[in-house]
């Protein structure tokens, strides 16, 4: 039975790879970053380490870096298996790092377990020598290291306006009256439905409260049900009524809590269909 390392910062792909190794006879030690791995090979190697690249506190380029220029380690197969540096110049410098082989998430489990099993079976193989040296040349390695970085920060800033447009065009674009508010009632957000319902362009309605534009007991309903929402920390349906000038209209609403970094509930988004 061989003992493998995981180092990778996402739970579900730490659980993946450990029922796949698992059911296939082997021991399975995680981490949830490059560091715990260093540790927790150092105190017991292990017969291979499979690794994210993006990971905290050390990130897998880091850890081969490390690991192949440690004389406890440097012989132990290194495998990456990344979604997020996918290009061809990201292979590339994981190889020169000194890395045995390069693989894009996701695999299917019997390609995976091939390449383990390979590697596996090569205890006594010579470890990998870098093949541009960078670990004797701290400049060349930072140059390449940031390179990759950039590109990764670069791709994520033009994949997160693409998705905020997307987001955009779906919220405006809806059949439906989609809105924001915050803690305190006030409308951070709406989307065109909305505006038309309220009859008020969002110029008017950002930053104020219902209770500026509809009856004090419709607006202390909806209000209420915010609270609700930002109290349990859970989404909620509720049938709302409102009034109109063409008399009541019921709506069917869904609300869910939006929560910041350290998962507080800041503002409520609600969706509405007019029943």
């Amino acid at each position: 039975m061989s003992r493998i390392l995981i180092a990778d910062d996402t739970p579900v792909n730490r659980y993946f790879l450990e029922t796949l190794l698992g059911s296939n006879g082997h021991q399975v030690v995680s981490s949830a970053n490059g560091e715990q791995a260093l540790d927790l090979a150092r105190k017991d190697p292990p017969d291979l380490i499979i690794t994210d690249i993006l990971m905290p506190v050390l990130d897998g380029f880091q850890l081969c870096r490390i690991w192949k220029s440690d004389d406890q380690l440097k012989a132990i197969p290194f495998i990456f298996y990344t979604a997020t540096y996918t290009e061809p110049k990201d292979e590339r410098f994981a190889l020169s790092l000194g890395a045995d082989r390069f693989l894009v998430k996701p695999q299917e489990p019997a390609a995976l377990m091939a390449v383990i099993q390979e590697f596996l079976g090569k205890a006594d193989a010579s470890p990998r020598v870098p093949t541009s040296s960078p670990l004797g040349s701290e400049m060349e390695y930072l140059r390449q290291y940031n390179e990759a970085l950039f590109n990764k920060l670069e791709k994520k800033v033009r994949d997160l306006q693409a998705s905020q447009q997307l987001a955009h065009n779906l919220m405006e674009n809806a059949p439906a009256l989609i809105y924001i508010v915050d803690s305190e009632g006030r409308f951070v957000q709406v989307n065109r439905h909305m505006e038309c319902s309220m009859k008020h362009p969002a110029g008017e309605l950002l930053g104020k409260t219902r209770d500026l534009f509809l009856p004090a007991d419709v607006a202390a309903q909806f209000r209420a049900n915010d609270q609700r929402v930002l109290a349990t920390g859970e989404p909620l349906t509720f049938e709302e009524v409102g009034r109109e000038d063409d008399g009541e209209h019921i709506y069917l609403t869904v609300k869910f809590p939006m929560q910041d970094e350290e998962g507080r509930n800041y503002a409520v988004c609600g969706i509405s269909a007019d029943i």
